[in-house]
């Protein structure tokens, strides 16, 4: 019986402990520190510095040429993708509007799937000449760009007909995401020779 009262006063003796930690009429209160907590972070707490050694504060810009023109590259080619992208999807809506029975429905769809088509394939073409600016970076891609649109102006009536091209597109698409993983390291390898540079 002893015990367990000795047992029970531990427990409320404990929770006073803890509880006077959170009343700031405690001496306990916050650890006996009376100093306000700052908010939005205007304070480092005193553990923190020991915890996390200092960092750069910034971050090295490397003034190599080829930086500048590989990052550019490659925001160029993630541009290219999404619209390269696009392609399969305007071929399935013709595809799609060739299958319609009433002659009506099937000639307007077909003539939005044309423009929509149209428009893609203009935007795309017009890459050739921006990814040229590129080139000692990136290889020539207008013989790609030539056989997605050569390919693209054909009339595919079902999903069967154009599945080799379907292939080849999406093997095409791959590529570009691969050349996109090329320049992001070669990217990476650039930053790197340049902080070392400052070290």
């Amino acid at each position: 019986m002893d015990r367990d009262a000795q047992y029970i006063g531990d427990m409320l003796e404990s929770n006073t402990k803890f509880r006077s930690q959170f009343d700031p009429n405690s001496e306990d209160y916050h650890g006996g520190d009376q100093r306000p907590v700052p908010i939005g972070g205007h304070r480092v707490p005193d553990s923190m510095p020991e915890e996390f050694p200092s960092q750069p504060t910034h971050e090295v810009i490397p003034d190599d040429p080829q930086y500048q023109l590989t990052l550019n590259a490659r925001q160029t080619l993630q541009e290219f993708k999404k619209v390269a992208s696009q392609v399969l999807p305007s071929i399935e809506a013709k595809v799609r509007a060739h299958q319609l029975k009433d002659q009506e429905k099937r000639d307007t769809a077909l003539a939005e799937g044309n423009n929509r088509l149209n428009t893609v394939l203009e935007e795309f073409a017009a890459y050739k000449e921006r990814l040229a600016a590129f080139g000692s970076v990136l290889e020539n891609y207008d013989g790609q760009i030539d056989q997605v649109i050569a390919g693209a102006r054909v009339e595919y009536e079902t999903k069967e007909s154009y599945g080799e091209y379907m292939l080849q597109t999406n093997i095409f698409l791959k590529k570009i995401f691969h050349d996109i993983q090329a320049l992001l390291q070669r990217i990476k390898e650039i930053k790197k020779a340049a902080a070392a540079k400052v070290q």
